[in-house]
């Protein structure tokens, strides 16, 4: 199977998820917005730029078309959006099928959830 992670490559819980899910044979990929700090053996890492000039809306413009073209030439199976931001982020790309795991305070900081809190 082909997974497509949507993570944080500097992140420790990243490296667990997808070494497990590499030990375990499935071919994996990851679009991130950092560098990773880890050793990734034999995993594709797609690293998002951003343009430090341009106002954030453009920018955000960017990093979705950026995703949707690596989306495309991936084709995988299942996405995996790892943390709150990546989910909004595969949502909005129309990521499908998807898997969100929030596993971090982030999802306090989603608007709608505060209003229920």
């Amino acid at each position: 199977m082909t997974i497509c992670f949507l993570a944080d490559v500097s992140s420790i819980h990243t490296y667990k998820w997808v070494i497990y899910f590499a030990k375990k044979e499935h071919e994996i990929s990851i679009i991130s917005l950092k560098k990773p700090t880890f050793d990734y053996k034999g995993i594709n890492i797609h690293l998002l730029k951003k343009i430090k000039f341009l106002p954030n809306s453009i920018n955000f413009l960017f990093l979705l078309f950026q995703s949707w073209k690596i989306k495309r030439n991936i084709k995988p199976d299942v996405f995996h959006a790892l943390g709150s931001s990546n989910g909004w982020l595969a949502t909005v790309i129309g990521l499908s099928p998807l898997i969100i795991t929030i596993a971090d305070p982030g999802i306090f900081s989603i608007p709608f959830l505060q209003t229920l809190l």
